[in-house]
């Protein structure tokens, strides 16, 4: 009897199967010369892919840098852009671009050779976060989604009176306005729940957190708020917990 597929596997599955149906669509609109529907199903299919992209990389962390060099490999050894060159440029040209492509082969094949992630150490690092917040064994915390020194986004959890007020925070490149605070991309903050503070110049939204059984619900939310409406996380980005 096969083992069990994880509720990852099966999302992927499902999404994999979405993505199968949509590029049957965008062919036979493409067919029927549809420009229209082309456009539409090509935009779901480009936020599919982003979303399995991200879901790939949680099962092998080394997904994009695999995807990455075969890109490359599949660019050096095109040689589309040599047909017009003379016959012995030509000739030069290509031995080049096989030894660069038989490097790269070389480094996706020691990227390949890594033990997968499932023999890694679990972490549930978000669960225990959240349960240190509610039962007060830190003040608050925080999740940062992008690089130092580049744009990223900070979301705080703090529980105060049995609600727990998530604020979120953009910070842009130095010498630019803050675009999340002046509300140019209002949506899918609005979308995710949150309100936005004009005392506090911030975005946030509430919790109740009584209970432990609201973890689950904010775990949801933030998963949601992470992988599809958030325009800041995506395969190859930092999410950093700091505690505070």
């Amino acid at each position: 009897m096969p083992p069990a597929k994880s509720d990852l596997d099966i999302l992927i599955s499902a999404l994999e199967k979405e993505q199968r149906s949509l590029k049957k669509m965008i062919r036979e609109a493409a067919a029927q010369h549809d420009n229209l529907v082309v456009y539409y199903h090509s935009e779901a299919l480009l936020d599919l892919n982003r979303h399995l992209s991200v879901f790939y990389s949680f099962k092998d962390p080394y997904f994009e840098q695999k995807e990455d060099l075969k890109r490359q490999i599949k660019h050096w050894r095109s040689g589309y852009y040599m047909e017009k060159m003379r016959p012995e440029l030509r000739e030069r040209m290509q031995k080049r671009n096989e030894e660069k492509a038989m490097e790269l082969e070389k480094q996706l094949q020691q990227l390949i050779d890594i033990p997968q992630l499932q023999s890694l150490p679990k972490t549930h690092f978000i669960d225990e976060a959240l349960v240190a917040l509610f039962e007060k064994r830190c003040r608050s915390f925080q999740l940062v989604m992008g690089e130092k020194d580049d744009l990223h986004l900070r979301i705080t959890f703090r529980i105060r009176k049995k609600t727990l007020t998530v604020t979120l925070k953009g910070i842009n490149y130095e010498d630019e306005a803050d675009f999340i605070v002046e509300g140019r991309i209002p949506q899918p903050l609005k979308a995710a729940g949150f309100v936005y503070n004009e005392a506090q110049n911030k975005y946030a939204r509430t919790f109740n957190f009584a209970d432990a059984a609201s973890i689950p619900e904010v775990k949801k939310w933030l998963a949601k708020f992470v992988i599809e409406d958030s325009w800041f996380y995506w395969p190859g980005r930092t999410l950093t917990l700091k505690y505070k």
